[in-house]
Formats: C-alpha cells, sequence, structure tokens
C-alpha cells in the first residue's frame, strides 16, 4: 500500500507524531490494511500502523499524510499510530513500545535529535485528544507524555538514562524529572487503620483518584521504566489530614480516572 493523495515531500521529514488509533482490540495492522483502501484519504491517514500482529507502511514517508489536520504537521512530519489504543492496555502498551522502536530507527536514518521540535503530540497541531490513551498514562499533560515519549527514544537512539530527557535541544537531569515533579501516589485510612479510600496519585499537576488497581500498577511499572526509582507512596489518616493540607496549599481539586 502507498497512499499518495496528500502529495509528495520531496524531503526528509523533519519531526515525527505518534498518534493512537482509537480502535479496539481488533483494529491492528491488518484491520488497516484492509479498511484505509475503502477510505477517503483526505478524513485521514498516517504512514505507519503498529498492532499485535506487526506493521503496516500506508504510504511511504517521502510523501505527505493527512495525519494532524495541521499543513504544517501534514507536510513535514512523519506518523505512526499506536493501534489497537481502546483496547486491552497490556497489548497497547507493548504496540507503543514497538511505534517507539520503529520511530526511533528512522529518527536515526534522517539525522533527527529527539526534543520538543521533533518529538510532537497530535494534541499541539489541531484540536484532538490524540494521542488521549498515551496521555492518560504517561503522566496526564501533553508534556508529561512528550517528555516520555523523547526519553524512550533517547534510550534507543543514545543509550542515556531514561531519567535525562532532551529539553529545547539541550539535556538536563533536573528540568523535568520526576522528584521535580513531586510525583507520588497516596492512600488515606481511618483512625483505626482501615482503608477510607482508594489511591490517589499526584501527576505534578494535578490528583487523580485512580478507579482500577492496575491503573496504579501500570503508574509505577512507568515511573520505575523512567527514573529507575520506585514511585513515593504515603499512607495517612483521617486524623491529620495531610492529604487535605497538601490540596489547599496547592488548590488543588481531585479528578476521578475513568474506569475501562
Amino acid at each position: 500500500m502507498n497512499i499518495t493523495n496528500a502529495g509528495v515531500r520531496g524531503y526528509n521529514p523533519t519531526g515525527v507524531v505518534i498518534h493512537n488509533d482509537a480502535g479496539s482490540n481488533g483494529a491492528n495492522a491488518g484491520f488497516y490494511n484492509d479498511w484505509l483502501p475503502k477510505q477517503n484519504p483526505e478524513n485521514g491517514f498516517a504512514h505507519v500502523y503498529i498492532g499485535n500482529d506487526g506493521r503496516l507502511q500506508a504510504s511511504d514517508f517521502s510523501n505527505m499524510a493527512y495525519h494532524c489536520a495541521n499543513s504544517y504537521g501534514n507536510a513535514n512530519y512523519a506518523s505512526w499510530e499506536v493501534c489497537q489504543s481502546e483496547g486491552d492496555l497490556s497489548q497497547f502498551l507493548r504496540n507503543e513500545q514497538a511505534v517507539l522502536d520503529d520511530v526511533a530507527k528512522y529518527m536515526k536514518q534522517w539525522g533527527l535529535t529527539p526534543n520538543r521540535d521533533t518529538v510532537k503530540l497530535h494534541q499541539e497541531l489541531s484540536a484532538t485528544s490524540c494521542p488521549r490513551r498515551s496521555v492518560e498514562v504517561h503522566g496526564g499533560t501533553v508534556e508529561s507524555c512528550r517528555s516520555y515519549f523523547i526519553a524512550e527514544l533517547n534510550k534507543r537512539l543514545t543509550g542515556q538514562t531514561s531519567s535525562t530527557v532532551v529539553a529545547n535541544n539541550t539535556q538536563t537531569n533536573t528540568e523535568l524529572e520526576d522528584d521535580d515533579l513531586m510525583k507520588f501516589t497516596y492512600q488515606v485510612n481511618t483512625k483505626d487503620g482501615k482503608p477510607a479510600g482508594g489511591v490517589s496519585y499526584f501527576n505534578g499537576t494535578k490528583v487523580i483518584g485512580l478507579t482500577n488497581g492496575d491503573q496504579w500498577t501500570i503508574i509505577k511499572q512507568i515511573y520505575k521504566d523512567t527514573t529507575g526509582k520506585d514511585l513515593k507512596h504515603y499512607v495517612w489518616n483521617e486524623g491529620a489530614p495531610w492529604h487535605l493540607r497538601f490540596l489547599q496549599a496547592n488548590n488543588i481539586k481531585v479528578e476521578m480516572a475513568p474506569n475501562k
């Protein structure tokens, strides 16, 4: 397959965009191989689709693609879809790792260094929630998700530790480290030591009430993978409501994570 409707680029891409396909468990590379030829390309397509069954190159990188509803992004950025993004979380994360492997391969080929200029999220380029699930599991913000992508790509390209990120083309070990963002989880117990509720996660910006044990598991795993440290967890007591004092001091309201 080689969709050419968006036109020929004529030069190597100057950056990359990693998308989430908003597809279920059945929306893998084979699905898109059958589905894309039946669609109007102007409704959107990416260069590469990666799912549990492998990789689909839908358009050569020498072509532009209608992938981010932004003329500059379409003309200059190569695009990858993490397939099955609304399906099983563990499968989605495996697909995401495979996408990062593929992106790193081509960034190396094109001589691109992962940073804020070369790694973009769809949300930055047009009004969309994409890549919704990646953002959700990698800190909840565009910046936290992009920092995760940049760190993962740099691990593949340079072998640097994942706690070092690239910011504004300059490597720094402090500017965006998770410790500096004060990320942690906490649980509040009653005065007799029984849990008063579920686990809450502070992602550096807001507190999110976790609604599923898998959410806590994946947050801790990603934090460990990207920093080499264990995510701090606090157990507080209703009799000494430190969680309320923290929320009040930072003018924060608790949000609830979706339970899917």
